[in-house]
């Protein structure tokens, strides 16, 4: 089963999902994090295997549903 737990992201990872969750596109977090688009795509192709989603919208709604964003957001 796929909870929070089982689920090891590295830092970089968890600050692009944080930003897809703001609603940032992929060009955006390339210049809000100063790495390159493609690069930003790879973490999020990266994201998607590890959520077991085909979309970014399925992805950010997996993460909230699994409660990565309670200890950013206090809920």
């Amino acid at each position: 089963m796929l909870d929070a737990r089982s689920i090891r992201l590295s830092p970089r990872q968890r600050q692009v999902l944080w930003l897809l969750s703001r609603g940032y596109s992929c060009k955006q977090i390339a210049v809000f994090l100063h790495i390159g688009y493609p690069t930003v795509v790879r973490h999020v192709k990266a994201l998607k295997n590890k959520f077991l989603v085909g979309t970014q919208a399925g992805l950010v709604a997996k993460a909230f549903a699994l409660g990565f964003f309670e200890d950013l957001i206090g809920v």
